[in-house]
């Protein structure tokens, strides 16, 4: 009887740590793919060895490693890659708008909040509620126009492309169109304070 309850513990411990080893793995990481015209499933991951990583991170063109600067506008660097090269191109560009979106989205709600401090109208409900729809009315607009491709470069891996897209997007002009809404709006210019903050910002966003 002693050894049929051994057996019986052990049995236990066994499937104890099998569920343990079971539960206390990561889950698979959740990868964005850009929808392909083929029926077949998404593309496997596959995990890179330490030596094609740095071969990888040494063939980055120039301009991607360091990125221009503008005042008027934001760069993004976007890459990918795909065993089809128009796969490869479709998600580079989309990962250099996913990066610019957060630049412009924090410049236009940067400029709103400037605007909104030097007038003094944080406390009235009514005139926030008009400035929330400002905001997402431009920036729903703004991601409709004026993105711009300007370099591209892409490297065969194997049996697979790399691609890298070089895109700008004109922020100076995003910032005078949201400033537009707002002069726009006769109650949120209604007062004198409120069109010098106006002139004030325009002449800082200006493009030339």
């Amino acid at each position: 009887k002693a050894r049929k309850n051994s057996k019986y513990f052990i049995l236990l411990a066994t499937m104890a740590m099998i569920t343990s080893c079971q539960t206390s793995q990561s889950p698979t990481p959740v990868v964005y793919s850009v929808p392909s015209e083929s029926t077949s499933g998404p593309e496997p991951v596959i995990k890179a060895t330490p030596e094609e990583v740095l071969e990888t991170a040494s063939n980055i063109p120039d301009w991607c490693n360091i990125l221009p600067t503008e005042i008027d506008h934001v760069y993004a660097c976007g890459e990918a890659k795909s065993e089809r090269l128009n796969i490869a191109r479709k998600r580079a560009v989309l990962d250099a708008k996913r990066q610019m979106a957060d630049i412009i989205n924090g410049r236009i709600s940067s400029v709103m909040r400037e605007f909104v401090t030097k007038t003094d109208i944080e406390n009235d409900q009514s005139n926030m509620s008009r400035v929330e729809i400002i905001i997402e009315n431009t920036i729903e607009e703004v991601g409709l126009w004026g993105y711009e491709q300007i370099g591209s470069e892409t490297q065969p891996e194997g049996n697979q492309f790399r691609h890298y897209v070089l895109m700008r997007f004109p922020i100076g002009m995003a910032s005078m169109r949201l400033l537009g809404k707002i002069r726009s709006d006769d109650e949120l210019v209604g007062q004198a304070k409120a069109i010098k903050t106006l002139n004030q910002l325009e002449k800082q966003f200006k493009v030339n």
